[in-house]
């Protein structure tokens, strides 16, 4: 067990390692673009004008990306997407295909995805390019062991550590993945005993603080196992041609008195997916097998592109930042100039102050309001210098 845990922490900060650059960016425009509080300033230069020697100089946001990305959020609360059956070729029904779609439609409604799970990893894919579905099993009548899959999403991004190495668009070439989950002592105690031993799975390098809440992180794992076993094809006893895997035929051999015709051996690549939930020191769910082709994490990406063999995404926001941030510039010098610029037009030559420190005095013009500012009327040759002018300035 300790060197499954071991294996997958191994896998984990691998995983972290190549996606370093990626998830720098995702935070990134996670702040830029948070709803409630937009930074969009870049830090040197919000500190240069906290720290200017004539006053602090405003450093206003007038976003301007949100009304896009709120935008592509009301387009899908109108026209929300749904999972849909399409009858193929091989004898298909169109009658079975609406069933599965009644079937759909029961998994969809039945896991909120509609209403919530689709819109969350939309507009996540519009913030920050990408958008995570989370898919599990959940049991409907565990005596009779009736699951039904249903669907949910995870509404922060860097939660989820997916396989670096995925190129399609819908995560199935996926050879794992890891959803974190932080609990609070309290909860980790209620949901897996007072014995189970307090160690957050992710270490202290690659997890932020936020709060001052002491918190563990366990990870639900998904990874695909991947094996070769020998297929027989053989004549069944009705005549018709099947194929097991070989332990499977040796079993359907034995029950036909060794009746059934071999036609051919071949080797086959399988895949298993496994599924399990550790902490950083023991499997608090043993691993067991997930029901499906894929891991239950399915990616929504935005703006999409592959360098070096991975894949490379953003969302809206990333494009407008150079741009949204000379607006925001250009913004704030202008209110600061109209709200503490001098009042008055009349400039005063120095030679007619009795004393004052000139250049501290046009240095906090712009935080300070003045009836009159001085200036040097002379050069040092005595030749004359024009007075200074004010244009007119409007804010648009």
């Amino acid at each position: 067990m300790a060197d499954a845990i071991k294996e997958a922490q191994e896998r984990y900060q691998d995983s972290l390692d190549c996606l370093a650059s990626q998830r720098r960016q995702i935070e990134e425009d996670l702040k830029f673009s948070d709803p409630s509080d937009p930074d969009q300033w870049d830090a040197r230069e919000k500190a240069q004008r906290e720290s200017d020697p004539g006053g602090a100089r405003p450093c206003l946001v007038f976003d301007q990306t949100g009304q896009y990305v709120a935008n592509v959020a009301g387009q899908i609360e109108q026209r929300p997407p749904s999972l849909h059956a399409i009858p193929a070729a091989g004898g298909a029904d169109k009658k079975v295909a609406e069933q599965l779609d009644g079937f759909f439609r029961h998994i969809e409604y039945s896991s909120r995805a509609v209403g919530q799970h689709y819109p969350r990893v939309l507009t996540s894919a519009a913030r920050v390019g990408v958008g995570y579905l989370i898919v599990r099993p959940e049991f409907t009548d565990k005596a009779l062991n009736w699951q039904e899959p249903r669907i949910s999403s995870e509404g922060d991004p860097l939660r989820v550590v997916f396989d670096p190495w995925s190129v399609e668009l819908d995560g199935s070439d996926a050879t794992h993945g890891y959803l974190i989950t932080p609990l609070s002592h309290r909860e980790f105690e209620r949901r897996f005993g007072k014995k189970a031993e307090k160690v957050s799975f992710t270490t202290p390098t690659t997890v932020r603080a936020v709060d001052a809440r002491e918190s563990i992180d366990i990870v639900e794992h998904w990874c695909i196992d991947e094996s070769v076993e020998n297929v027989v094809t053989f004549i069944g006893l009705d005549g018709a041609e099947a194929s097991l895997c070989e332990d499977d035929f040796q079993q359907a051999n034995e029950a036909a008195m060794g009746a059934l015709q071999v036609l051919s051996v071949v080797k086959q690549k399988t895949k298993e997916v496994k599924w399990c939930v550790m902490s950083g020191a023991e499997m608090l769910e043993d691993e067991r097998e997930y029901p499906a082709d894929g891991i239950g994490i399915v990616p929504v990406y935005g703006y999409v592109g592959i360098m070096d063999g991975r894949i490379r995404y953003c969302g809206i926001p990333r494009r407008a930042m150079p741009a949204q941030r000379a607006y925001n510039f250009h913004q704030s010098e202008l209110r600061a100039y109209m709200a503490s610029a001098p009042k008055s037009p009349w400039m005063v030559p120095i030679e007619g102050m009795a004393d004052g420190t000139v250049k501290e005095m046009w240095d906090r013009a712009s935080v300070e309001s003045r009836a009159w500012m001085p200036y040097r009327s002379r050069a040092d040759d005595g030749s004359q210098i024009p007075a200074p002018s004010r244009s007119p300035v409007t804010i648009n």
